[in-house]
């Protein structure tokens, strides 16, 4: 069939100076249609998986659309989850599983923090366990120190939380001296774009502060935000990602707050950008969670003697050029780090 084709125009207005086509994988003479379907199940589930299918794969632009949270979609993610209630160390279990990793992540605000806590499971299913606000950074140090109780005795302590660390965050120099003297507890957590360099959905990095150099990672903001609004919460797809029976309006109404809307640029194109009105918090919180989940998954996947999934972490090794010296706002270099983030400080 492939051979028998011929190429048509399509787009009669290019300016005749411009030749331009796409070439899909599905006219391949050595990829078949079967190997191409597996690649979308892999992809389609990973933070910009169904991007980089549709650019690298179809030879297609990928295009979202307008999208808005609503709490009924909230609503319908908690009542499709298992049942169970937030973790009360007084109260019975209810969590249908045992976490094989308690998860940790904070958004740092000008007069406070948010947190949650996630368990994850071996079959890379998510579970909220708890989650609030913060005061202190003592109380951020005493909420990771909390162990997890399940009847069976097993005990499941935090293992490891992402902390905000971008731009807006309050004193970012205290953020990194608290990751500092956490002893690598706290890693700190930046959200990135395309225009800083950053074109894989997360890098292990390292931030350079009063001559130290602290593990951290940096995320692409706007992947994770699709990755939890649209695959997790709109569309309910890929690892089940639960919520609890007894969630407050206050965390419904802050995983609303943010909208996929459609903006003009100067040439006249037509862009799709993420907007909120700033109580988006706890989102911000389960969106850098999913990124520690995601780089938890190869260690869960070794553990059940699997190999690595699709999530694509870059290595600021073999990052951009652009990257390889310090930069001044952020304080970041791209020092090389071990794959697993998490495991230097065992």
């Amino acid at each position: 069939m492939v051979l028998k084709g011929s190429w048509l125009q399509t787009n009669k207005a290019a300016p005749k100076r411009h030749i331009s086509w796409h070439i899909s994988a599905l006219y391949s003479p050595t990829m078949t249609w079967g190997q191409i379907a597996v690649l979308f199940l892999e992809k389609k589930d990973s933070p910009g998986g169904l991007h980089d299918f549709y650019n690298h794969y179809l030879g297609l632009p990928f295009t979202r659309e307008a999208t808005t949270v609503t709490i009924t979609d909230v609503e319908k993610v908690r009542d499709a989850s298992p049942e169970y209630l937030l973790y009360d160390p007084k109260a019975q279990w209810t969590l249908p599983k045992i976490p094989e990793f308690i998860l940790m992540a904070v958004d740092v605000q000008q007069d406070g923090f948010w947190w949650a806590h996630r368990g994850l499971c071996l079959d890379e299913s998510t579970f909220l366990l708890d989650y609030g606000q913060a005061s202190t950074w003592k109380d951020l140090e005493y909420l990771r120190e909390r162990v997890y109780h399940h009847p069976s005795g097993k005990k499941i302590p935090v293992y490891r939380a992402l902390i905000d660390c971008g731009y807006m965050a309050r004193r970012m120099s205290g953020v990194y001296d608290f990751c500092l003297s956490s002893g690598g507890y706290f890693m700190p957590c930046q959200g990135r774009s395309v225009t800083h360099g950053l074109y894989h959905p997360i890098r292990e990095t390292q931030f350079e502060h009063r001559g130290y150099l602290i593990e951290g990672v940096q995320l692409r903001d706007d992947l994770y935000k699709e990755q939890l609004y649209i695959r997790k919460i709109k569309e309910r797809a890929g690892a089940s990602w639960f919520l609890p029976r007894n969630i407050c309006e206050k965390y419904k109404r802050q995983l609303c707050d943010e909208k996929l809307v459609p903006r003009k640029t100067e040439r006249g194109t037509e862009v799709m950008e993420w907007k909120d009105n700033n109580n988006n918090h706890l989102g911000d919180v389960e969106k850098y969670l999913l990124a520690a989940i995601d780089l938890m998954i190869p260690i869960i996947r070794d553990i059940r003697g699997e190999e690595e999934g699709p999530v694509q972490v870059e290595d600021d090794a073999n990052g951009p050029q652009v990257l390889e010296e310090l930069d001044q706002e952020t304080g970041t270099t791209t020092s090389p780090v071990a794959r697993d983030p998490f495991a230097h400080a065992f």
